[in-house]
């Protein structure tokens, strides 16, 4: 596992950078989240994110919460609500159950 390190800020946007491979990333969080990548680095390797001591093992640690107008929970968002109804209409969870049950 590679730690990615916020190295700056500047008016919104995110600098990181991994010191095991050189992935170096630009993130901006608002209007919308956009990563633009401007080192690839080990393309194999897994990251995890290291931002004013706050270590994220993966992506349910990060509390939504912290996020600018976030939802409390990601399903309260009606965004998402033709997704969710899509996923029941098709059986979304047991598409990848090989005995069918």
């Amino acid at each position: 596992m590679h730690t990615m390190t916020l190295i700056n800020e500047h008016e919104g946007t995110e600098e990181w950078l991994c010191s095991s491979c050189g992935r170096h990333l630009l993130v901006s969080w608002n209007p919308v989240f956009k990563k633009t990548v401007l080192k690839e680095g080990d393309p194999s390797a897994k990251h995890t994110g290291l931002k004013k001591n706050l270590l994220a093992q993966n992506k349910k640690d990060v509390p939504t919460a912290l996020l600018p107008g976030a939802p409390k929970k990601p399903a309260d968002d009606p965004r998402l609500q033709p997704w969710l109804a899509w996923m029941d209409e098709v059986g979304f969870e047991e598409l990848w159950n090989k005995d069918g049950k």
